[in-house]
């Protein structure tokens, strides 16, 4: 790609730039193409997005063996703190992270305060407790030992505020903060830990689905869920025609709204009949493809299942229920970064004596925006009937990613640079177009010789080959071999592990 393309894919920063004809640039014909920012990444029709909160080794694999099968995509908020024999180390977490099926972000601990006295992240003082002790009294709180507490308290913000006597925490009530910041550094440090071993955050969930520390962050995150979970599946307002997308019970979704968003389900903390909560969450869903909105399931991955229906039948349930409908399946993260992003961008194109032109303005119209939190693309709809461009390949000089759909429209990814700017991406005819495809890959044929095991799939994929004890199926896997490069054949240094079968993702 050459310097001066990925110029006009990144960003004309000093703002919006005249676009008639000059030096370099192609002469533009007057007419007008629509072109608008996609309600969901893709262009599709609603957003599904899964998640647990712990990599415990009893689930873990189970859970990324399930999301190859269903095609689907879950999300581990995270933590980093020491967590013993029964959890994924953290170089497995990261080996499973490129294989692509699984998603970190923020397991914020609401239980965790940066010490004031060793600027360390620590466990605040007495908080499961149920009476206060000379350790509340040390850290400064004004209590008195031996006096009866609410276990899981005090929290960040308000309680915080209110025990200290205005040292920690957040007048919420006033807009005043304490004297001491003792939740900022919190944030930050486990914030910076899943970018540095992740590569991106955006999202989080709350420990102990404990809200307090919501006021702090929109600064820093563009959503974090919490523990409720009420049919919920509010995505905005479509750009199109700022119709309600989803429930309308948060019918803008502001940052304020997702500092402390619901859940759509627990399907797994429902203590009823498999039938019935499949059933119920078939409905949930089936109301979100119709309303175009984002539905969000929360499930302990590693307790599943506590009640009747467990993690493997719920996400078969949810793909059966998807069916043919266009549903995108996103990380938590991905999922607020689309509906910012869409929310960020005017967009317009125009023909040119070459194709067409796409260029989108990005602004943060809320003027708070985390606007390094964000990773993916944008997704504009482009309509071609009627364009030089109609019936025929198409590309991008900048090498954006295109989605063809029915009916002469493509969807094609606008990358943002991170910052207020102007994107310009160009569109181009070509005899070998290169498509996305979001259907899920199918493997063609395995076999092994010579001592690898051979994988032919339909399309590049990256490959995992899961071991798991005959009987014992899909929750009983242990990854053997990763191919992280993608490819439609690939070589595996494997034999056959007796007593086992082998799956392939």
């Amino acid at each position: 790609m050459t310097a001066r393309n990925i110029l006009r894919a990144i960003a004309l920063c000093a703002g919006l730039q005249t676009m008639g004809q000059g030096k370099g640039d192609t002469k533009m014909d007057s007419r007008t193409v629509p072109a608008i920012a996609c309600d969901h990444r893709y262009g599709a029709q609603a957003t599904w997005s899964q998640s647990t909160d712990t990599s415990q080794l009893n689930s873990f694999y189970w859970a990324e063996a399930c999301a190859f099968r269903e095609n689907l995509a879950l999300t581990v908020f995270d933590n980093s703190f020491a967590q013993g024999r029964a959890y994924v180390t953290v170089p497995e977490r990261q080996e499973a992270a490129k294989s692509g099926r699984l998603s970190f972000q923020v397991y914020f601990l609401s239980d965790t305060w940066m010490n004031p006295k060793t600027g360390k992240p620590t466990r605040i003082p007495d908080y499961y407790g149920k009476v206060w002790t000379k350790a509340g009294v040390a850290a400064g709180f004004k209590v008195v030992p031996g006096e009866a507490k609410t276990t899981r308290t005090p929290n960040h913000g308000q309680q915080m505020f209110d025990v200290s006597g205005g040292r920690f925490g957040h007048d919420v009530k006033n807009g005043k903060p304490g004297r001491e910041d003792v939740l900022t550094g919190l944030i930050e440090y486990q914030t910076n830990w899943v970018r540095t071993n992740f590569g991106a955050c955006s999202a989080a969930g709350y420990r102990n689905g404990q809200t307090g520390a919501s006021y702090a962050m929109p600064a820093h995150l563009l959503g974090v869920r919490n523990s409720g979970h009420n049919g919920d599946f509010s995505y905005g307002r479509s750009p199109h025609d700022e119709a309600i997308l989803g429930t309308g019970r948060y019918p803008d979704l502001t940052p304020k709204d997702t500092a402390s968003f619901v859940l759509t389900t627990r399907a797994g903390d429902v203590d009823d009949s498999r039938e019935n909560v499949m059933r119920h969450c078939q409905k949930l869903l089936e109301q979100a493809i119709a309303t175009h909105g984002w539905y969000r399931d929360f499930n302990h991955w590693h307790t599943s299942p506590r009640f009747g229906l467990s993690l493997e039948q719920f996400l078969a349930d949810q793909r059966q229920t998807i069916g043919k409908h266009d549903v995108v399946s996103l990380d938590f993260g991905s999922a607020l970064q689309h509906k910012f992003l869409r929310d960020m961008a005017t967009v317009w194109a125009h023909e040119t004596d070459a194709g067409i032109e796409v260029v989108v303005k990005f602004r943060d119209p809320y003027g708070s925006l985390p606007l390094g939190d964000f990773h993916i693309p944008l997704s504009v709809r482009v309509e071609l009937a009627g364009t030089k461009l109609a019936d025929r390949g198409v590309f991008s000089p900048q090498r954006c990613a295109i989605r063809r759909l029915p009916g002469n429209a493509i969807v094609v990814g606008v990358p943002f640079a991170g910052r207020a700017c102007v994107a310009v991406i160009e569109l181009k005819p070509t005899d070998t177009p290169s498509y996305l495809d979001l259907a899920k890959p199918r493997v063609l044929q395995t076999a092994f010789q010579d001592g690898n095991l051979l994988v032919t799939t339909d399309k590049p994929t990256r490959v995992v080959v899961f071991a798991s004890p005959k009987g014992k199926g899909l929750r009983g896997v242990r990854p053997m071999a990763r191919v992280h490069e993608p490819s439609t054949e690939h070589t595996i240094p494997l034999q056959p592990k007796p007593g086992h079968d082998l799956y392939v993702g």
